[in-house]
């Protein structure tokens, strides 16, 4: 691995790329202060190079020049006002079937949010909560406000730190190239090198899609005025429709992505909840007598047989609602 950044005279990191190789000037490293030569050949890709050989390693050398790398860069948006944006996640959930009590997840986009708007300070090697961060940006403006970076050349961000609950964005190094972000100035979602922790997700509720042309199945209890009643995986469009059925007294739409043993809990709840507020709809599964014994078949405690029918609460003298 070949350095890439180099002190000038002024103490300025420069970029081997902006070194006249005609102009002779003096450059240090800016880890272990000992001079650079530039090598700025034809045949090997340019680069600074130790004049005398040390023992400064490219590790740290690496770890070095990042935060002074970023740091520089920052504090130029700043000067400059111009952006330094991080990406995030923003979870989308329609509304559209509100009237229904149902939203949903349905997908996310990635969003940008200029880091300078909030972060007026950048700050090297800075403690909080009892760490250090590589680099600390904080507000003026928000004193509770902070995020850290840390580049991570060898040691990576340990659980201590990542639990005192504070974002943290680290950025897995193996050379220079991974600094790209910084030249971008935008960490990206996507950077396999960024490593995003204690961000949580933004999320927006909208109206994202028309009821009678979503493919998304729901779960449809409905009870019928001769109190008989039925379940239905449907569609939106096919519940919409088959709510203007005349003999309908009551309907429940709901999520169906649920287990076995929630979908029978959630059952259950719909037809007890309606018991409590029409008490001529009695069945079974709301009564304190049954239970279910296989996957789809209830047994009566009270009359020690298998139930038929749901609806046999109607006719039955011992019904007891559950609470």
């Amino acid at each position: 691995m070949k350095n890439l950044r180099a002190l000038d005279l002024d103490g300025n990191l420069i970029h081997i790329d902006m070194v006249d190789k005609n102009q002779k000037s003096i450059y240090t490293c800016c880890n272990c202060n000992e001079q650079l030569i530039a090598k700025k050949g034809k045949v090997v890709s340019h680069h600074f190079a130790h004049k005398h050989e040390g023992n400064c390693s490219y590790e740290s050398y690496l770890h070095k020049v990042s935060k002074i790398h970023f740091f520089n860069s920052y504090r130029q948006c700043l000067s400059k006002k111009e952006p330094f944006y991080i990406e995030y996640l923003v979870d989308m959930t329609c509304f559209s079937c509100a009237h229904h009590d149902i939203s949903c997840k349905t997908h996310h986009v990635t969003k940008k949010f200029d880091l300078t708007k909030v972060f007026d300070i950048v700050q090297i090697e800075k403690g909080i909560q009892g760490s250090i961060a590589d680099i600390l940006l904080s507000s003026s403006r928000k004193p509770n406000e902070y995020l850290a970076l840390e580049f991570a050349v060898t040691h990576k961000c340990d659980d201590t730190k990542i639990n005192k609950g504070f974002r943290i964005v680290e950025v897995n190094l193996s050379d220079e190239a991974d600094l790209s972000f910084i030249n971008s100035r935008r960490m990206k979602l996507k950077n396999e090198n960024l490593y995003f922790y204690n961000f949580q997700a933004k999320e927006t509720s909208k109206k994202i899609y028309n009821p009678k042309y979503c493919f998304r199945k729901f779960g449809f209890f409905r009870v019928f005025e001769d109190n008989s009643y039925s379940t239905a995986v449907s569609k939106m469009s096919e519940i919409e429709s088959l709510i203007t059925d005349k003999n309908l007294k009551h309907y429940k739409v709901y999520d169906r992505r649920l287990g076995f043993t929630e979908v029978s809990e959630k059952f259950k709840s719909l037809v007890s909840s309606f018991g409590k507020t029409d008490s001529s709809f009695k069945n079974c599964v709301a009564c304190r007598f049954a239970f279910k014994k296989t996957y789809d078949g209830y047994w009566c405690n009270k009359h020690k047989k298998t139930i038929e029918s749901l609806n046999e609460a109607n006719s039955c003298s011992n019904f007891w609602l559950i609470n």
